[in-house]
Protein backbone atom coordinates (compact mmCIF):
# COMPACT_ATOMS: atom_id res chain seq x y z
CA UNK A 1 0.00 0.00 0.00
CA UNK A 2 1.24 3.35 -1.38
CA UNK A 3 1.36 6.51 0.99
CA UNK A 4 0.33 9.74 -0.51
CA UNK A 5 2.58 11.90 1.71
CA UNK A 6 2.27 15.56 1.51
CA UNK A 7 4.13 17.34 4.50
CA UNK A 8 3.74 21.19 5.31
CA UNK A 9 4.96 23.90 8.11
CA UNK A 10 2.90 26.37 9.05
CA UNK A 11 4.55 29.86 10.87
CA UNK A 12 1.99 31.43 13.95
CA UNK A 13 2.25 34.16 16.16
CA UNK A 14 3.29 32.87 19.45
CA UNK A 15 1.56 29.96 20.47
CA UNK A 16 0.19 29.18 24.42
CA UNK A 17 -1.18 25.90 25.49
CA UNK A 18 -4.65 27.00 25.06
CA UNK A 19 -4.31 28.32 21.68
CA UNK A 20 -2.85 25.03 20.71
CA UNK A 21 -5.86 23.08 22.38
CA UNK A 22 -8.36 25.72 20.00
CA UNK A 23 -6.23 24.49 17.20
CA UNK A 24 -6.45 21.00 17.42
CA UNK A 25 -10.19 21.14 18.27
CA UNK A 26 -10.83 23.45 15.22
CA UNK A 27 -8.54 21.11 13.18
CA UNK A 28 -10.76 17.81 13.85
CA UNK A 29 -13.79 19.99 13.15
CA UNK A 30 -12.32 20.75 9.76
CA UNK A 31 -10.93 17.09 8.85
CA UNK A 32 -14.66 16.10 9.81
CA UNK A 33 -16.26 18.63 7.14
CA UNK A 34 -13.77 18.22 4.42
CA UNK A 35 -13.00 14.39 4.58
CA UNK A 36 -17.25 14.06 4.76
CA UNK A 37 -17.52 12.70 8.17
CA UNK A 38 -20.19 14.95 8.83
CA UNK A 39 -22.65 16.56 6.13
CA UNK A 40 -22.40 20.66 6.83
CA UNK A 41 -20.43 22.87 8.35
CA UNK A 42 -19.77 21.99 12.13
CA UNK A 43 -21.78 24.80 13.49
CA UNK A 44 -24.81 23.52 11.84
CA UNK A 45 -24.40 20.15 13.45
CA UNK A 46 -24.05 21.60 16.67
CA UNK A 47 -27.17 23.54 15.89
CA UNK A 48 -29.13 20.46 14.87
CA UNK A 49 -27.58 18.74 17.94
CA UNK A 50 -29.18 21.24 20.09
CA UNK A 51 -32.65 20.76 18.30
CA UNK A 52 -32.41 17.33 18.77
CA UNK A 53 -31.53 17.65 22.60
CA UNK A 54 -34.42 20.00 23.15
CA UNK A 55 -36.92 17.22 21.31
CA UNK A 56 -35.93 14.32 23.97
CA UNK A 57 -36.46 17.02 26.44
CA UNK A 58 -40.02 17.01 25.73
CA UNK A 59 -39.75 13.16 26.01
CA UNK A 60 -40.44 13.06 21.99
CA UNK A 61 -39.00 10.13 20.20
CA UNK A 62 -36.25 10.59 17.76
CA UNK A 63 -35.44 9.39 14.35
CA UNK A 64 -32.42 6.94 13.82
CA UNK A 65 -30.49 9.72 11.67
CA UNK A 66 -31.23 12.64 14.48
CA UNK A 67 -29.73 10.08 16.67
CA UNK A 68 -26.48 9.72 14.59
CA UNK A 69 -26.07 13.28 15.06
CA UNK A 70 -26.64 13.45 18.51
CA UNK A 71 -24.17 10.61 19.18
CA UNK A 72 -21.38 12.40 17.37
CA UNK A 73 -21.57 15.90 18.79
CA UNK A 74 -21.84 14.50 22.27
CA UNK A 75 -18.73 12.18 21.19
CA UNK A 76 -17.03 15.58 20.06
CA UNK A 77 -17.69 16.92 23.14
CA UNK A 78 -15.95 14.29 24.98
CA UNK A 79 -13.22 14.29 22.91
CA UNK A 80 -12.86 17.99 23.68
CA UNK A 81 -12.83 17.45 27.20
CA UNK A 82 -9.87 14.93 26.95
CA UNK A 83 -7.79 17.77 24.79
CA UNK A 84 -8.33 20.14 27.60
CA UNK A 85 -7.29 17.87 30.44
CA UNK A 86 -4.22 16.74 28.29
CA UNK A 87 -2.97 20.32 28.18
CA UNK A 88 -4.00 21.11 31.38
CA UNK A 89 -1.13 18.53 32.44
CA UNK A 90 1.26 19.03 30.15
CA UNK A 91 3.16 21.28 32.67
CA UNK A 92 5.86 23.19 31.04
CA UNK A 93 5.73 20.88 27.66
CA UNK A 94 7.35 23.24 24.38
CA UNK A 95 6.12 20.54 21.95
CA UNK A 96 3.17 18.36 21.89
CA UNK A 97 2.76 15.65 19.01
CA UNK A 98 -0.81 14.27 18.06
CA UNK A 99 -2.27 12.21 15.04
CA UNK A 100 -5.98 12.23 13.85
CA UNK A 101 -6.93 8.85 12.36
CA UNK A 102 -9.72 8.39 10.08
CA UNK A 103 -10.70 4.53 9.72
CA UNK A 104 -12.43 1.19 10.88
CA UNK A 105 -10.24 1.50 13.89
CA UNK A 106 -7.04 3.27 15.26
CA UNK A 107 -4.99 -0.25 13.96
CA UNK A 108 -6.95 -0.29 10.83
CA UNK A 109 -5.94 3.57 9.62
CA UNK A 110 -7.00 5.23 6.15
CA UNK A 111 -6.12 8.48 6.37
CA UNK A 112 -3.15 10.35 9.23
CA UNK A 113 -3.05 13.40 9.96
CA UNK A 114 0.37 14.32 11.75
CA UNK A 115 0.28 17.70 13.81
CA UNK A 116 2.89 19.26 16.18
CA UNK A 117 2.62 22.34 18.07
CA UNK A 118 5.61 23.78 19.23
CA UNK A 119 4.48 25.98 22.21
CA UNK A 120 5.50 28.95 24.79
CA UNK A 121 4.23 27.94 27.85
CA UNK A 122 5.26 31.47 29.06
CA UNK A 123 3.12 33.43 27.33
CA UNK A 124 -0.38 34.39 26.85
CA UNK A 125 -2.25 34.76 23.60
CA UNK A 126 -5.13 36.31 24.08
CA UNK A 127 -8.45 34.42 23.54
CA UNK A 128 -9.80 36.75 21.05
CA UNK A 129 -7.27 36.17 18.71
CA UNK A 130 -7.83 32.06 18.44
CA UNK A 131 -10.07 32.07 15.70
CA UNK A 132 -8.02 34.63 13.65
CA UNK A 133 -4.70 32.50 13.96
CA UNK A 134 -7.07 29.08 13.31
CA UNK A 135 -8.26 30.81 10.06
CA UNK A 136 -4.49 30.83 9.27
CA UNK A 137 -3.55 27.87 9.92
CA UNK A 138 -6.92 25.91 7.80
CA UNK A 139 -6.19 28.05 4.79
CA UNK A 140 -2.61 27.44 4.96
CA UNK A 141 -3.67 23.82 5.44
CA UNK A 142 -6.10 23.81 2.36
CA UNK A 143 -2.81 25.83 -0.13
CA UNK A 144 -0.43 22.76 0.92
CA UNK A 145 -2.89 19.58 0.99
CA UNK A 146 -5.75 19.97 -1.67
CA UNK A 147 -5.05 16.53 -2.90
CA UNK A 148 -5.21 15.41 0.61
CA UNK A 149 -9.01 17.43 2.03
CA UNK A 150 -10.73 17.68 -2.01
CA UNK A 151 -11.02 14.05 -2.70
CA UNK A 152 -14.47 11.90 -1.27
CA UNK A 153 -14.18 10.05 1.75
CA UNK A 154 -16.17 6.95 2.98
CA UNK A 155 -17.77 7.25 6.18
CA UNK A 156 -15.40 5.90 9.16
CA UNK A 157 -14.54 6.89 12.44
CA UNK A 158 -11.96 9.03 14.07
CA UNK A 159 -9.60 9.00 16.21
CA UNK A 160 -6.99 10.89 18.46
CA UNK A 161 -3.51 10.23 19.71
CA UNK A 162 -1.43 12.28 21.92
CA UNK A 163 2.66 10.84 21.68
CA UNK A 164 3.51 12.27 25.12
CA UNK A 165 6.27 11.33 28.08
CA UNK A 166 4.95 7.68 29.15
CA UNK A 167 5.84 8.47 32.29
CA UNK A 168 2.74 10.59 32.00
CA UNK A 169 -1.01 9.29 33.70
CA UNK A 170 -3.47 11.35 31.16
CA UNK A 171 -7.33 11.32 32.19
CA UNK A 172 -9.20 9.94 28.91
CA UNK A 173 -6.52 8.91 27.42
CA UNK A 174 -5.25 4.93 27.60
CA UNK A 175 -1.37 3.37 26.15
CA UNK A 176 -1.38 2.78 22.58
CA UNK A 177 1.88 1.06 21.96
CA UNK A 178 1.29 -0.82 18.87
CA UNK A 179 -0.08 2.19 17.23
CA UNK A 180 2.23 2.27 13.64
CA UNK A 181 1.86 4.34 10.57
CA UNK A 182 2.15 1.55 8.08
CA UNK A 183 -0.68 -1.26 7.79
CA UNK A 184 0.25 -4.72 8.50
CA UNK A 185 0.71 -6.70 5.73
CA UNK A 186 -2.76 -8.94 5.72
CA UNK A 187 -4.68 -5.62 5.84
CA UNK A 188 -3.44 -4.47 2.68
CA UNK A 189 -4.45 -7.36 1.19
CA UNK A 190 -7.86 -7.87 2.93
CA UNK A 191 -8.47 -3.75 1.94
CA UNK A 192 -7.44 -3.77 -1.53
CA UNK A 193 -7.12 -0.08 -1.32
CA UNK A 194 -4.51 1.70 -3.63
CA UNK A 195 -2.87 4.51 -0.84
CA UNK A 196 -3.12 6.01 2.34
CA UNK A 197 -3.28 9.24 3.02
CA UNK A 198 -1.09 11.61 5.26
CA UNK A 199 -0.67 14.80 6.03
CA UNK A 200 2.20 15.95 8.45
CA UNK A 201 1.93 19.61 9.70
CA UNK A 202 4.64 21.20 11.49
CA UNK A 203 2.75 23.87 13.38
CA UNK A 204 5.21 26.46 14.40
CA UNK A 205 6.18 30.44 15.49
CA UNK A 206 9.21 32.50 13.20
CA UNK A 207 11.44 31.90 16.37
CA UNK A 208 11.14 28.61 16.98
CA UNK A 209 14.71 26.77 16.57
CA UNK A 210 14.57 23.48 14.97
CA UNK A 211 17.22 21.11 14.13
CA UNK A 212 16.93 18.48 10.92
CA UNK A 213 17.00 15.66 13.33
CA UNK A 214 13.94 16.79 15.27
CA UNK A 215 11.41 18.05 12.87
CA UNK A 216 8.39 15.91 12.39
CA UNK A 217 9.13 15.47 8.79
CA UNK A 218 12.18 13.55 9.76
CA UNK A 219 10.47 11.82 12.75
CA UNK A 220 7.52 10.43 10.06
CA UNK A 221 9.99 9.36 7.64
CA UNK A 222 11.77 7.58 10.68
CA UNK A 223 8.64 5.84 11.56
CA UNK A 224 7.80 5.14 7.57
CA UNK A 225 11.28 3.39 7.02
CA UNK A 226 11.57 1.22 10.67
CA UNK A 227 8.06 0.91 11.01
CA UNK A 228 8.21 1.95 14.18
CA UNK A 229 6.65 4.64 17.14
CA UNK A 230 9.58 6.44 17.35
CA UNK A 231 13.04 6.50 18.40
CA UNK A 232 14.51 4.09 20.28
CA UNK A 233 16.02 6.60 22.62
CA UNK A 234 12.33 8.44 23.06
CA UNK A 235 10.42 8.34 25.78
CA UNK A 236 7.77 9.36 24.50
CA UNK A 237 5.03 6.81 23.20
CA UNK A 238 1.30 6.82 22.13
CA UNK A 239 -1.70 7.43 23.96
CA UNK A 240 -5.02 7.41 22.39
CA UNK A 241 -8.52 9.11 23.47
CA UNK A 242 -11.10 6.79 24.68
CA UNK A 243 -13.56 9.09 22.86
CA UNK A 244 -13.88 8.66 19.11
CA UNK A 245 -16.11 10.04 16.92
CA UNK A 246 -18.71 8.03 13.87
CA UNK A 247 -19.49 9.95 10.78
CA UNK A 248 -22.51 9.82 9.49
CA UNK A 249 -23.84 11.31 6.32
CA UNK A 250 -27.13 13.93 5.67
CA UNK A 251 -30.29 12.18 5.70
CA UNK A 252 -32.50 10.65 3.51
CA UNK A 253 -36.82 11.14 3.25
CA UNK A 254 -37.12 7.26 4.16
CA UNK A 255 -34.46 7.28 6.90
CA UNK A 256 -35.52 10.78 8.35
CA UNK A 257 -38.50 9.21 9.08
CA UNK A 258 -37.66 6.22 10.71
CA UNK A 259 -38.36 7.03 15.07
CA UNK A 260 -35.78 5.43 17.31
Amino acid sequence: MDLEHVSTVINLPGLDPHCCAFLLKELIKYVMYMRQQIPSLFPEVEKEAKEIEDIKKSHKRITLHQKKVLNSFNSFLSLCNDIDTLFSTIGDVKTLFFCIVLGQSVNIPHELFFVRFHMDPSIVVDQSKFPNISNNLIRRLVMNGPEIFFTLSKQRKIFLLAHVDNQHVIEGFVPKQNFKVALPKQVRRMNHEPSKRVLVVEVTTPSTQTNKQDTLEHMFSYMIKNNKQEHKDSNNMWFLSSSHIKGFTAHHGSQKDQLY
